[in-house]
């Protein structure tokens, strides 16, 4: 249901690239390159649907509302998870600590992975980040994907280098008169020289003009 409310050309495609990004940059499962504990999700969901409030007003369709209200169910169950493991994962942990006492076998040192504060956590939110992000949001046309490296703006008329990098033609052409011949990227060697209209990608541009007009406009 998503994908019939975000898709190209309906009423509400905008406003859900908007949340998208907003969810992305809300940072919900990851901070600093750590994992989340289930309180700061807590509090970054709550944080994430304050400021949602003023992009969901501009819902026009019905459907985007209750898919809407879906996702902030998918997560906050998602958490729900990830609370029920850490305080198993602290239950395990007392059980191991007194039958060390009891046996002296030393199991939470034997099996120090199982009965760490991350073990369970890490390997879920892993599966949870991929699957949120990738496979629900990626549902979304993300502009940002298709950005030009130069300009940081929709690659228009995108040109693709040899080296398979791809950049908008204003900004290609500007670097041709600069005589900037290797790519800026990955510096293979004369592939901003070599361009022509040849590299123009036609297939990319049609996907371009189709998923973002209002970029397309600005451009």
């Amino acid at each position: 249901m998503l994908k019939e409310v975000s898709t190209p050309g309906k009423l509400d495609t905008y406003p859900w690239r908007n949340l998208s990004r907003l969810y992305r940059e809300t940072d919900l499962w990851t901070y600093n390159g750590k994992t989340t504990t289930w309180q700061q999700a807590t509090e970054r969901l709550e944080l994430f649907k304050t400021k949602s409030e003023s992009i969901t007003k501009k819902f026009k369709m019905e459907d985007s509302k209750l898919v809407f209200d879906q996702f902030i169910k998918l997560n906050h169950d998602t958490i729900v998870l990830k609370q029920f493991y850490s305080i198993n994962q602290t239950a395990l942990y007392m059980i191991l600590s007194n039958h060390d006492k009891d046996t002296k076998l030393n199991a939470c040192e034997g099996l120090p992975c199982f009965v760490s504060t991350d073990f369970f956590s890490d390997s879920i939110n892993k599966c949870i980040t991929y699957e949120i992000t990738n496979d629900l949001l990626g549902i979304i046309p993300d502009p940002e994907k298709y950005s030009c490296p130069i300009c940081q703006e929709l690659a228009y008329k995108p040109i693709r280098l040899n080296c398979n990098h791809l950049f908008c033609l204003k900004c290609l052409i500007k670097a041709q008169k600069k005589n900037l011949d290797n790519c800026p990227v990955c510096r293979a060697k004369d592939a901003v020289k070599n361009a022509t209209s040849k590299n123009l990608d036609k297939k990319l541009l049609n996907i371009l003009t189709t998923d973002f007009p209002r970029e397309i406009r600005a451009r």
